[in-house]
């Protein structure tokens, strides 16, 4: 079962042409991946760790992307992500946006569970154990 997120392509999220900028779309990804981590009451980012959540960091380490039509200033996007992959230490989501009731773009993106480590370097880490059931549970 995918996570849904929902919002509205913003006038920032434009190119000149008023069409929805790639990097702007990429961003809604990112954004709906956040969201689900805070849906289920996980970590995005260390310093912001919710109560019993281990601090941890998403960086994106892959990313590919396809785009099928133009989204335009207004327009409701829904992000639909699923879990590809489960690793011991990354996450591979597929992405799926609509709007106007049409897929508009899709892909993937691969994301590595980090820790700040004690001089302050991001290191490598497994996905927490409470996060990975969380996340098979809905699929």
């Amino acid at each position: 079962m995918p996570f849904l997120y929902h919002r509205p392509l913003r006038f920032a999220d434009t190119d000149m042409a008023g069409v929805g900028h790639f990097a702007a779309i990429l961003t809604i990804v990112e954004e709906a991946w956040h969201a689900w981590l805070q849906h289920l009451g996980e970590c995005v980012h260390p310093a912001h760790a919710p109560d019993g959540a281990e601090p941890v960091g998403w960086p994106i380490v892959s990313l590919s992307a396809d785009f099928a039509k133009p989204v335009r200033f207004g327009d409701e996007i829904t992000a639909a992500l699923t879990i590809e992959h489960l690793g011991t230490r990354s996450i591979r989501l597929h992405f799926a946006l609509q709007a106007n009731q049409h897929e508009f773009a899709a892909g993937s993106v691969s994301t590595a569970c980090t820790h700040l480590d004690s001089a302050g370097h991001w290191q490598s880490r497994p996905v927490p154990a409470a996060l990975a059931k969380k996340l098979t549970a809905n699929t």
